[in-house]
């Protein structure tokens, strides 16, 4: 069976990586919230008299990635290295791109950190909780995709004619 990943790099090129196999352990498909979901406000008018509401239009809303999980460490020195490195690529002062992987499945998306990460100690494990905040909510395919139209049937043109004013004042 396929596990799901995420990977966020920083526009320093720095990744890391959090999933089943990762140090900075997490199931995706439970403890990752934002991936799947996004928000629709829909904006509408009413006035004296009227029955319900007239629609005027829609937005999509930015989408928030959550995700819990924790660092696996042999040891606490281990832990606290991991924690700083956790810390130092996601810096919240640094765009950076969220890859969301599922076998040959791949699609990212522009975010940013919205706040430092929070780590916690629990019993035996140091856990966090990460929140990203991607502007543009939708994913993309890692890859542009484009076709040139020109392509598609040669020798296409559009009439066009431009006449030459006289001026002969």
């Amino acid at each position: 069976m396929e596990h799901e990943k995420i990977i966020y790099t920083n526009e320093r090129g720095e990744s890391i990586g959090f999933g089943i196999g990762s140090l900075y352990h997490c199931n995706v498909g439970k403890d990752v919230t934002g991936i799947s979901d996004i928000r629709n406000t829909i904006y509408s008018s009413n006035s004296m008299g009227q029955h319900g509401d007239t629609y005027i239009g829609q937005r999509i809303e930015p989408r928030e990635i959550t995700v819990t999980g924790a660092i696996k460490a042999k040891d606490k020195a281990q832990g606290l290295t991991l924690r700083r490195k956790a810390l130092r690529i996601l810096n919240p002062g640094l765009q950076g791109q969220l890859t969301y992987v599922c076998g040959d499945y791949k699609k990212v998306i522009d975010c940013r950190v919205d706040a430092s990460p929070e780590f916690y100690k629990r019993a035996v494990l140091i856990q966090f909780d990460i929140t990203f905040k991607c502007l543009n909510p939708f994913w993309r395919d890692e890859q542009e995709t484009k076709k040139d139209i020109a392509s598609w049937v040669s020798m296409w043109q559009f009439p066009c004619e431009i006449e030459q004013e006289n001026d002969e004042s």
